[in-house]
């Protein structure tokens, strides 16, 4: 990346996980058991003390993560997509 060229919010976002040297995340593409990866997430956090990440895509995905959510630190990040992408 050339100096002072702007980082897109993915390479921001990336690069603020790898400054806190984050090992794990979960997340499951193309299969809608989110709740799954959450739980896998937790886990993590558990184990560790470190929160864990759970990736998931929006609306739907994000509602069933929810049920993976329980007392453990846990950091889920949810994806954003321009609501007519589909359409193209």
């Amino acid at each position: 990346m050339a100096a002072g060229e702007a980082l897109s919010r993915t390479q921001l976002v990336a690069k603020a996980l790898r400054a806190h040297n984050v090992e794990y995340m979960f997340g499951i593409v193309g299969i809608p058991i989110w709740h799954s990866a959450c739980n896998a997430a937790s886990a993590v956090g558990y184990l560790t003390g470190r929160p864990g990440i759970c990736l998931v895509v929006s609306g739907s995905g994000f509602l069933h993560s929810l049920a993976g959510m329980n007392c453990w630190t846990l950091i889920v990040i949810r994806s954003s997509v321009p609501s007519v992408s589909w359409l193209s």
